[in-house]
C-alpha cells in the first residue's frame, strides 16, 4: 500500500485529538531535554565524552516506560480510541511492565548503536525490524520483551520496504523541521507515530490471516485422508481436493475482509 494512504489515515484518526497528541510530545521533548542539557557532549575529552555517552544511555533506559507509553497513546490514536496522557507513565505503576520496557528499549538502542558504528544498512534493518515492538508490547501484556521482539521480526516480514518508504515520505516535513528550528517536531511526531501505528495495524491483520491460513490449511491436512477414503474413483478425489480448497479459500479472503474494514473503516 502508498505512504499517502497511512499519513491519510494518520490525519484523519489525530482529528479531534491533536490537543493531548501535542501533550504527550512536548511532555516527552522536556524530560529528554532536562536529561541532555546537563550532559557534556561537545567536549574533547574523550573521558568526559564517553561517560556523558554513558550516562545518557543509562538515563534512556531508565526513562524508557516514557517511549513505551508514547508509542501506547499514538496506538490509541490509530484505533481511534480516546488517548490517554496517563499511558505515558502507565509502565511505571508495575515491575513487570517497567522491566519489559527496561530490557526492550536496552537491547533495541544498544544494538542499533552498535550497528550504526559499522553500516548504516545494518542498523537500518535492525531498526525496522523491531519497531512495531512496543505496539506488540501494548497488544500483548503477557509476553517478554524478548518474545515481543521475536513477534515483531516475524510480522516485519515482507513490510521492511512498505515502512522505510513511509519513513521516507516524511523527509520533506523533517525538512521542515529544521527550517523552524525545531519548533514543527511538535507536530510532525503525532503525525508519523499515528501513520506508523496504522502500518501496524495493517501488518496484525494480515499477520492474523497468515495465522488462520495456517490452522485451516493444517486442519484440510488432518480431514482430507479420511474423507478421500469414503470414494474410490479418483475423479471423486480430486473434485472434493478443490472444494475444500476454494472453502479455505473463501475463509481466508472473508477474513482479510473484515480485518481490512475493521482497521481502515
Amino acid at each position: 500500500m502508498q505512504s499517502s494512504v497511512y499519513k491519510q489515515y494518520a490525519l484523519r484518526m489525530l482529528s479531534g485529538k491533536w490537543g493531548i497528541s501535542l501533550l504527550v510530545v512536548l511532555t516527552v521533548m522536556v524530560i529528554q531535554a532536562m536529561i541532555t542539557t546537563r550532559l557534556d557532549l561537545s567536549t574533547n575529552d574523550p573521558e568526559v565524552l564517553m561517560t556523558s555517552v554513558a550516562l545518557l544511555y543509562g538515563a534512556t533506559v531508565l526513562l524508557a516506560p516514557i517511549e513505551l507509553g508514547k508509542n501506547w497513546v499514538f496506538l490509541q490514536v490509530a484505533k481511534d480510541e480516546k488517548p490517554k496522557f496517563g499511558l505515558l507513565i502507565e509502565a511505571f505503576g508495575s515491575l513487570k511492565e517497567y522491566s519489559r520496557a527496561v530490557i526492550y528499549y536496552a537491547v533495541f538502542y544498544l544494538g542499533l548503536n552498535v550497528l550504526m558504528l559499522f553500516l548504516i544498512v545494518p542498523g537500518v534493518w535492525f531498526y525496522l525490524t523491531y519497531r512495531i515492538t512496543p505496539f506488540i508490547m501494548r497488544d500483548e501484556p503477557d509476553l517478554s520483551a524478548f518474545q515481543a521482539m521475536r513477534k515483531s521480526r516475524l510480522m516485519m516480514k515482507g513490510h521492511k520496504q512498505t515502512m522505510l518508504k513511509l519513513f521516507a515520505s516524511f523527509i520533506g516535513w523533517y525538512a521542515l523541521v529544521l527550517l523552524t528550528g525545531g519548533l514543527a517536531y511538535i507536530f510532525v511526531t503525532p503525525y508519523l507515530q499515528t501513520a506508523i501505528s496504522g502500518l501496524y495495524l495493517e501488518m496484525k491483520a494480515s499477520y492474523l490471516a497468515k495465522q488462520a491460513f495456517k490452522i485451516l490449511f493444517f486442519l484440510f491436512r488432518c480431514i482430507r485422508m479420511p474423507l478421500f477414503r469414503l470414494f474410490s474413483g479418483n475423479r471423486y478425489r480430486f473434485r472434493l481436493r478443490i472444494a475444500l480448497c476454494e472453502q479455505c479459500v473463501r475463509n481466508i479472503n472473508g477474513f482479510l475482509f473484515y480485518k481490512w474494514i475493521e482497521v481502515f473503516q
